[in-house]
């Protein structure tokens, strides 16, 4: 009798025991879920280090500049000029024969041309952006004379010198038609191109905004590529300013205007220095915006774009 006792009363503490365990586990799993989710951390636009894309196309006006012109008026009677100093180097590479009595102050220029970009802005505020940017322009490279026109000093004008006697080999008029071709080719390039890249550092006067209308500053450097048809490449780092104004369309959708100052030191063939020069482009574009930071996070931020 004794002994079923004892082991009905083993039998009972076993039994406590393991409902203890079971009931105290169950607790643990009830207060652990709750202190798990609570620990979960929750993202916040801070978390984000690029808020926003904004992708730009956009096309213009390319202003060209004057890259060489030594002496805008011609030389005095007494000028002596050592040999080769003179020389003026055409755009096919050779020398451009031309009468100091009839032609003088030669200069070079770029011709406003034809302008496209692209731009890829990461926003990493909702104002303040870095701008990968990189554009193509195209005109026309010309070099003109000042023709003294001795027989009237005081209308003097600037051209294109005619091209001299053609050489005794030259017969047909196809013949003669490529040898003015190739005398205007020395003159004129009607290839040249500028290829520009670079990171723009650009800011939005969202303070400014009115009527749906926000303007834009900021600044950049880069690299700038002068090509001519002939002769080598004029490269060189350029640094712009850049000011415009952006128009929103729909959330997603702006149209834009800028204006861009392009300054950098453009090397000639003449000389054995360089010239700084200034580009200036006008252009209007469209831009797509692309949000990077999801609607629940923002709304739980109180997050303003």
């Amino acid at each position: 009798m004794k002994l079923m006792i004892s082991r009905a009363l083993f039998c009972l503490i076993c039994l406590t025991l393991s409902t203890g365990n079971i009931m105290a586990q169950n607790a643990d799993d009830g207060r652990t879920a709750p202190d798990a989710a609570a620990s979960e951390p929750l993202l916040t636009p801070d978390d984000y280090n690029i808020k926003a894309y904004r992708l730009s196309v956009y096309g213009g006006w390319f202003s060209g500049s004057t890259y060489f012109n030594p002496r805008l008026d011609p030389l005095g009677p007494r000028t002596y000029l050592a040999e080769g100093v003179s020389d003026v180097i055409g755009f096919d590479g050779e020398v451009i024969p031309f009468d100091l009595e009839l032609h003088d102050a030669p200069v070079k220029e770029i011709d406003p041309g034809r302008y496209i970009g692209a731009k890829i802005a990461m926003y990493l505020n909702p104002n303040f952006h870095l701008d990968l940017v990189g554009s193509y322009s195209q005109g026309e490279a010309r070099i003109t004379f000042l023709n003294l026109n001795p027989d009237d000093p005081e209308n003097m004008f600037r051209e294109i010198p005619e091209p001299p006697m053609a050489p005794g080999d030259v017969d047909t008029p196809e013949e003669e038609a490529a040898w003015a071709a190739a005398w205007q080719d020395r003159f004129v390039d009607q290839g040249f191109k500028v290829y520009k890249g670079g990171v723009h550092v650009m800011y939005d006067l969202s303070v400014f905004r009115t009527l749906g209308l926000e303007p834009y500053i900021g600044f950049g450097l880069g690299g700038i590529i002068n090509r001519f048809s002939n002769l080598e490449d004029k490269t060189a780092l350029y640094f712009s300013g850049v000011v415009g104004l952006n128009a929103q369309i729909t959330n997603r959708f702006s149209i834009f205007s800028q204006a861009t100052t392009t300054t950098f030191n453009f090397l000639t063939e003449e000389l054995h220095y360089g010239k700084t020069l200034t580009y200036f482009h006008a252009a209007a574009g469209l831009s797509w915006y692309i949000d990077t930071i999801p609607d629940a996070v923002k709304a739980a931020a109180d997050f303003d774009e």
